[in-house]
C-alpha cells in the first residue's frame, strides 16, 4: 500500500462519480493530506502504478443510500459472482453475506483489505463478509482489477479490494434510513453515525462510528405476480415424447412426485393424495409429467420450495473505533478496534425427508384411514409405495445463524533519513460463525417413528427393527449406522396427511437442529520500510521492502447429532487446523524517460515476494509492469504478474461427513455399497494464476472534451492446479485399473466387502484449470458546463467489462462457462449526476448481457418445431427448450435535498429509488444465480443526514 503526502487540488468533478486512479490530469497543490492508493508499497510522489484501479468514493453509498457494502459492489461490472442479501439460501455459509468475487473466479481469488490489511475470515474458506465493515466510516473503496499477490500475497489472484476507512473527521454526523419494496415487504431500517474530535492540540484524533441494520426479507415467490405462475425448471426422462427437450423452463411447474401431506405413488391407489387430519382426494397430475415435477397440473402451490424466502431476513451491526497520536511530525502511533455482528433467518421446506420418496406403507398401520384401507382390500394389495419428501407436520427448514467478529490492529510509522517512511504493525482477530438449522429429523429416529403397527393393548406403536421397511432396504453399511443411532421413547408418528397437534410427541421426538461453533483467529505482524535511494536523469527510482508473519487457526465444533452422522440435512464435521506463513517482498520504481518526444514519461515498476508455508512449503510470486505516457493525453499501461492462492484451512483439515455411495469394482464387475468421505488433504499445494493486463488510457486537454477520460484495458488470467476434487468411480478406477500412486492412499481395499474396498475417500486435490479473458473499459466525462452556459454540475460515468471467455478444465472436460448468469459475456454501470444549488440528482442503469440457462446445454431457441433439426436438437439428453434468456437492465433514481448547508450545520433530506421501473425477472430467474435479475421489484428508501 502506497501512503506519501501530496498536494490535492479541492476541487471535485462530481459527488459520489466513480472515479479511474488512471487519470492523467495533474494537480496543483492546495492542501497537503494523506492519501492511500493500492496496488503498489512504493512511496516516491509521481509515482503511478501499471495496474487499473477503480474507485468508488463515500458519495456513492450516499447516492445509492446503501446499507451495505454488497448494495454498493454488486453494480461494479468487474464484480461477477458476489453473493449478499439476494436471494435466500438456507445453506449456512452464504444466507446475507457480502463475499466479494472478482472475475467470477470466486471469492477465495479476490483478496479484500481494510487500511491494507487483512481481516480475520468468518469462514473455513478464508472468505471475509464485507457487510461487517460500516458504511458510515467508509472513505473510499479501491478495486485493483489484476494479480496482486507480489505486493499482498496469497488470494490476490483475480485482484485486491482495498477498504479506505477515515481516520480523521471532525464532528458528528447522522443518517437515518427507512426502505420498503412497493409490495410493502422488504423493510428495512438503517441508522448510522460517526463522531470523531482532535485533542492535545491536534496531536492526537479520536473516531468512532457505527451503523445497524434491520431488513425484515420478503416471502415466498407467491408474493410476486411472476411467482404466482409458479415459474421453474423440470427435467424429462430419455423416453420422453418426440419433440420435447430433456428440460424444460416454463410456468406452472409443480411436484409430481410428492405433495405437501403424502401421496401413494403406486399400484391402483397411485395418485390418491392425503390432506387435512388424513382427508384423501385425488391428486391432479399435469399435461407434462417428469421425473418429479410437472406441467398444466391442477395442484396449485405444490412447488419445491413453497415457503423459501426471496430474500432473508438478517440483522447486522458493525462498529469501529480509532485513536492516532502524533508523538513527533515523523514519529505516529495509532490503535484501531472493528466490531461485527450478523443475524440471519432462512426458511425453506426443501426436500426435509430426502429418502421419503419410495416408501413402503403395510395395510396393517393402524393410522391408515379405514377408507384406504377399504380401497387395498377392494384392490387386492397389502402395500403401496408413499411418497411425503415434504411433509407439513414437520415444519419449515429454519436456519438461524450468527457471525461475530472482532478485529483489534496497532501500529506506528514514522520517517529517518528525510524522505524515508517506514512502519510497524500488528493485529488480532476473532470470528465465530453459529450455524443453527432447526427441523432436521435424525434419519433412524424418524424412519423408526413413522414404521407404526398395532400394539398388544391395541395402541400405534412404533414396529420393530427387525420388520421395518426402510431399515431392511439399506445395505449393511448404513442399517448398522441408523440402529446405532436409534433413540429410545419412539413415539409413533402419523405420516397420513397433516396431524399436527396429533404428531406433536413424535415431532419432538425425532427433530433436531444440526448446529455448529467455528471459531478462527488470525495474528499478523507486519514491518515495511520504503523511499528513494538515489536520482535518476528522469527521476527518484524508489524502493520498498518489507516482512510479514501471520497465523490462521480454525475450530470447529460440530453437534452430538452431527458427530454421529444421525441428521438427515448438513451434519457438520468436527475439526481444527492451523497456518503459518512468513513473507518478504521488494519492489523498486525505475523512472527511464522523461520530457522526450512521444515519451513524457516511461516508468518501470518489479516485485517479488517469497511466501513461506507451514502447510506447502514456499513459493516465489512477481509482478512486472510499465506505464509510458506518450504525451499528457495518452498513455499505455502493462503488466504481468505470478500470483498464487494457497490452500485454506477447509482444503486441508476438513474431515468431510460420510456418505455411502454405489460403487462399480470394473476389476471385477463387482458392486455394491462402500464409505466415503469428501476430505481435506494436507498435501495439496498454492494454485498458480499468470495474469497479463495492457491497456490505454486517452484524456485531452482542449475544448468541450476537457474532463473527459477513457480507458479499455485487456486481461488475460491462467490458474492451474485449481483446487477441486473428482468423484467417488473416478477415484475407484484410477486406483484399480491405473494404480494411481497418489490416490490409492485414500483407497481402503477390503476383499471380505463384497465390492472389494471398505471405503472410497474423495481428497481435495490440485486438479483443474481456469482460463479467461476479456477487457474493461471506463468512460467519465465531467461536462464542461461554464463553457456551455449552462448553470449546475453534470458527471457521466460509465464501467464496463466483458468476458470473452471464461473456461474451467477438468481432466475429462472443458467447458466455457462465460455468458452465464456468474459469467456474464457483458456488465455495464453508468451514472449521471447532476448538482445544482441545494439539489443533486443521480440517474443509474445497471446492465447485464444475455444469459445461458446452461454452459452445457443445448436450447432450442430460434428453431421451428416439427423440422428434422428441431426433432433431433430435443432429443439430445442435454436440450432444454431454451438456454438464452433476456439482458436486464435495470435504473435507479437518487435525489438530495440540502435542508440546511452552513459551515457548521447540515441537513440533508433524499430518496433513492430502486428498479424505477419496476422489471420483472423472467420465468428462468428461480432457476438460476438469482444475481442477474432483481426478484423485488421497485423498492424505495428514504432518509435525512445531519451533520455538525
Amino acid at each position: 500500500m502506497l501512503r506519501f503526502k501530496v498536494g490535492l487540488l479541492l476541487a471535485s468533478a462530481s459527488a459520489g462519480a466513480l472515479a479511474a486512479t488512471a487519470a492523467l490530469a495533474e494537480t496543483t497543490p492546495a492542501d497537503v493530506s494523506e492519501v492511500v492508493v493500492t496496488g503498489s508499497h512504493l512511496q516516491v510522489g509521481g509515482f503511478t502504478a501499471p495496474t487499473p484501479v477503480t474507485q468508488v468514493g463515500a458519495d456513492q453509498f450516499k447516492q445509492r443510500a446503501a446499507s451495505s457494502v454488497f448494495e454498493v459492489i454488486r453494480d461494479i461490472p468487474t464484480f461477477k459472482g458476489t453473493s449478499g442479501p439476494s436471494v435466500n439460501s438456507t445453506g449456512a455459509q452464504s444466507a446475507s453475506k457480502a463475499n466479494l468475487d472478482l472475475r467470477g473466479l470466486g471469492s477465495v481469488r479476490t483478496l479484500v483489505l481494510v487500511n491494507g490489511r487483512r481481516h480475520v475470515p468468518d469462514a473455513p474458506t478464508a472468505v471475509f463478509d464485507t457487510n461487517l465493515i460500516p458504511t458510515s466510516l467508509i472513505e473510499r473503496v479501491d478495486i485493483v482489477t489484476g494479480g496482486a499477490s507480489a505486493a499482498y500475497g496469497s488470494d490476490a489472484v483475480a485482484g485486491v479490494v482495498n477498504f479506505i476507512l477515515k481516520n480523521h473527521l471532525e464532528g458528528f454526523t447522522a443518517d437515518m434510513r427507512f426502505g420498503v419494496s412497493q409490495r410493502g415487504d422488504n423493510q428495512e431500517y438503517n441508522p448510522s453515525f460517526a463522531f470523531g474530535h482532535s485533542f492535545m492540540g491536534g496531536r492526537g484524533h479520536f473516531i468512532i462510528g457505527g451503523d445497524y441494520t434491520d431488513s425484515q426479507g420478503t416471502g415466498n415467490m407467491y408474493a410476486r405476480s411472476w411467482g404466482q405462475l409458479e415459474p421453474g425448471a423440470m427435467s424429462l426422462p430419455a423416453n420422453r415424447a418426440a419433440g420435447l427437450p430433456a428440460t424444460l423452463i416454463l410456468n406452472h411447474v409443480e411436484t409430481a412426485a410428492y405433495n405437501a401431506s403424502g401421496l401413494i405413488t403406486s399400484g391402483p391407489l397411485k395418485g390418491l393424495a392425503f390432506g387435512e387430519n388424513g382427508t384423501t382426494y385425488p391428486f391432479q397430475y399435469g399435461s407434462i409429467v417428469g421425473g418429479t415435477e410437472m406441467i398444466g397440473s391442477g395442484n396449485y402451490g405444490s412447488v419445491e420450495n413453497p415457503d423459501q424466502f426471496l430474500r432473508a431476513q438478517y440483522k447486522r451491526g458493525a462498529a469501529l473505533t480509532r485513536v492516532e497520536y502524533e508523538f513527533t511530525p515523523s514519529l505516529v502511533a495509532f490503535a484501531q478496534l472493528q466490531y461485527g455482528v450478523l443475524h440471519t433467518y432462512g426458511r425453506s421446506f426443501g426436500a426435509r425427508v430426502p429418502n421419503f420418496n419410495n416408501y413402503t406403507v403395510q395395510i396393517d398401520n393402524p393410522f391408515l384411514p379405514p377408507s384406504v384401507v377399504a380401497a387395498m382390500k377392494k384392490a387386492g394389495v397389502n402395500k403401496f409405495t408413499y411418497s411425503a419428501t415434504r411433509h407439513d407436520d414437520l415444519g419449515s427448514i429454519a436456519s438461524r445463524n450468527r457471525t461475530e467478529t472482532l478485529q483489534f490492529d496497532t501500529g506506528i510509522k514514522g520517517e529517518i533519513f528525510g524522505d524515508w517512511k517506514w512502519d510497524i504493525g500488528g493485529g488480532a482477530g476473532k470470528a465465530t460463525f453459529a450455524p443453527d438449522i432447526h427441523n432436521t429429523p435424525r434419519e433412524a429416529d424418524f424412519y423408526h417413528s413413522a414404521y407404526v403397527v398395532t400394539g398388544p393393548d391395541g395402541k400405534p406403536m412404533c414396529g420393530p427393527v427387525a420388520t421395518d421397511p426402510y431399515f431392511n432396504a439399506q445395505n449393511a453399511i448404513v442399517k448398522a449406522r441408523l440402529i446405532a443411532n436409534l433413540s429410545p421413547g419412539c413415539v409413533p408418528y402419523n405420516i397420513f396427511g397433516t396431524n399436527t397437534s396429533q404428531n406433536l410427541g413424535a415431532l419432538a421426538y425425532f427433530n433436531s437442529a444440526s448446529q455448529a461453533d467455528m471459531e478462527f483467529r488470525q495474528y499478523d505482524v507486519a514491518a515495511n520500510i520504503a523511499g528513494a535511494p538515489f536520482h535518476l536523469p528522469a527521476g527518484d527510482v524508489s524502493v520498498a521492502a518489507g516482512l510479514e508473519w501471520r497465523r490462521d487457526t480454525a475450530d470447529v465444533v460440530n453437534c452430538p447429532d452431527c458427530q454421529k452422522l444421525a441428521l438427515m440435512n448438513q451434519n457438520y464435521s468436527l475439526y481444527t487446523g492451523a497456518i503459518n506463513v512468513k513473507e518478504i517482498y521488494g519492489e523498486v520504481g525505475v523512472p527511464v524517460f522523461r520530457d522526450m518526444p512521444f515519451a513524457k514519461s516511461l516508468d518501470l515498476n518489479g516485485a517479488a515476494r517469497r511466501t513461506d508455508y507451514s502447510t506447502s512449503g514456499a513459493v516465489t510470486t512477481w509482478k512486472v509492469g510499465g506505464v509510458w505516457d506518450v504525451t499528457d493525453f495518452l498513455r499505455f499501461r502493462a503488466t504481468r504478474s505470478r500470483d498464487i492462492r494457497a490452500p485454506n484451512i477447509n482444503e486441508l483439515f476438513n474431515p468431510g461427513s460420510e456418505g455411502n455411495p454405489n460403487v462399480v469394482n470394473r476389476a471385477t464387475g463387482a458392486s455394491g455399497f462402500t464409505k466415503s468421505n469428501t476430505v481435506g488433504n494436507p498435501n495439496l499445494i498454492p494454485e498458480t494464476g499468470d495474469t497479463t493486463t495492457g491497456g490505454v488510457v486517452f484524456q485531452p486537454q482542449w475544448g468541450w472534451s476537457r474532463g473527459l477520460r477513457v480507458s479499455v484495458d485487456y486481461w488475460n488470467i491462467k490458474i492451474r492446479d485449481v483446487i477441486s476434487t473428482q468423484n467417488v468411480q473416478d477415484i475407484l478406477d484410477a486406483v484399480l485399473l491405473k494404480h494411481d500412486p497418489v490416490l490409492s492412499q485414500f483407497v481402503v481395499l477390503d476383499p471380505s466387502s463384497p465390492v472389494g474396498v471398505s471405503r472410497v475417500n474423495v481428497p481435495q486435490q490440485n486438479l483443474n484449470a481456469l482460463k479467461t479473458h476479456g477487457f474493461d473499459v471506463e468512460v467519465a466525462y465531467a461536462v464542461p458546463m461554464e463553457d456551455l452556459n449552462l448553470p449546475g454540475q453534470l458527471t457521466l460515468r460509465a464501467l464496463g467489462s466483458r468476458i470473452a471467455k471464461y473456461r474451467t478444465i477438468t481432466p475429462t472436460t472443458d467447458i466455457d462457462s462465460s455468458g452465464l448468469a456468474g459469467t456474464p459475456t457483458w456488465s455495464w454501470n453508468g451514472q449521471a449526476s447532476y448538482r445544482e444549488g441545494p439539489f443533486t440528482g443521480t440517474l443509474t442503469v445497471r446492465y447485464t448481457s444475455k444469459i445461458r440457462f446452461s454452459a452445457t446445454a443445448v436450447g432450442l431457441d430460434g428453431l421451428t418445431p416439427g423440422t428434422p433439426e428441431y426433432l433431433a436438437t430435443a432429443a439430445l439428453s442435454n436440450s432444454v427448450n431454451q438456454n438464452i434468456w433476456p439482458e436486464a437492465t435495470y435504473w435507479y433514481a437518487n435525489l438530495q435535498y440540502a435542508v440546511i448547508d452552513r459551515p457548521d450545520r447540515k441537513v440533508q433530506a433524499y430518496v433513492t429509488v430502486d428498479n424505477l421501473f419496476d422489471k420483472q425477472p423472467p420465468i428462468v430467474a428461480v432457476s438460476i444465480n438469482g444475481s442477474a435479475y432483481d426478484l423485488i421489484g421497485r423498492s424505495f428508501k428514504f432518509g435525512v443526514r445531519v451533520s455538525y
